[in-house]
C-alpha cells in the first residue's frame, strides 16, 4: 500500500450531526418528490427526449445522463452532505421562469427550448430546496443534466462543410491534385464524400 496521501484522505470526514442527516432526508424525499412531479408535468417533452435517446444513434448518450450526473454528485457526498439544505427564493424565480419558457417551448413547437426548459426546471427545484451553498458544491453534476437535451442537429451541416475545408486544404498541402464539388472530392485516386456519421 502506498504511503501517499490523498488530499481528501488527510483530514476525517466530517459525520453530519443526526439533525442534518433528517434535513437531508426530509430535503432529498421533497426533491424526489418534486422530481417525479416536474417530470409528469413535462411529460411530452421528457418523452420526446427519451424517443430521440432511443431511436437516433446520436444522442443515445442522454438516457445515461441523469444516472451520471447523480453518480457525480455521489462521488462529492463529503463535501455537499455536510452542508445544510437551506433553500433560496432564486430557485423559486428560476423554476417560474423555466414553466414560462416551457410554455411558450410547447405552444411554439420548438423542442429544444421545451425540452432545455423541462432540465432547468429540475435543477432549479434542487437550487430551491438545497439552497446556494450546496448547489454551487454540485454545479458540475446539476450542469451535466443539460447534456441529456437532444440538441445540435443544427450544426451537422456546418461542421461537414468544415470538415470538407480542413480536407481539401490537407490534401492540398500534401502536394495531391483535389477537386471539390461541395462536400465530395475528386483525387486521382478515386471520389471521397464527407458524410454524417
Amino acid at each position: 500500500m502506498s504511503d501517499v496521501l490523498r488530499p481528501s484522505d488527510s483530514q476525517p470526514a466530517r459525520a453530519p450531526s443526526p439533525g442534518a442527516s433528517a434535513q437531508h432526508a426530509a430535503a432529498l424525499g421533497l426533491f424526489g418528490l418534486g422530481c417525479v412531479a416536474l417530470v409528469w408535468l413535462c411529460l411530452p417533452s421528457w418523452t420526446a427526449m427519451a424517443d430521440l435517446w432511443w431511436n437516433n444513434e446520436t444522442y443515445t448518450h442522454g438516457m445515461l445522463v441523469p444516472a451520471a450526473s447523480a453518480w457525480l454528485a455521489w462521488r462529492i457526498r463529503d463535501r455537499w452532505f455536510p452542508l445544510t439544505p437551506s433553500g433560496s427564493l432564486v430557485g423559486l424565480i428560476v423554476m417560474a421562469g423555466s414553466v414560462a419558457a416551457w410554455l411558450v417551448g410547447t405552444l411554439a413547437g420548438v423542442n429544444a427550448l421545451e425540452q432545455f426548459a423541462a432540465v432547468t426546471m429540475i435543477v432549479a427545484l434542487f437550487l430551491a430546496i438545497f439552497g446556494w451553498p450546496t448547489t454551487k458544491v454540485l454545479a458540475f453534476p446539476l450542469g451535466f443534466l443539460f447534456f441529456a437535451v437532444p440538441f445540435g442537429d443544427f450544426l451537422m451541416p456546418w461542421l461537414m462543410d468544415r470538415t470538407a475545408d480542413f480536407t481539401v486544404k490537407a490534401v492540398e498541402l500534401s502536394g495531391v491534385p483535389v477537386l471539390r464539388e461541395g462536400r465530395d472530392f475528386v483525387l486521382p485516386s478515386g471520389r471521397w464524400s464527407v458524410v454524417e456519421a
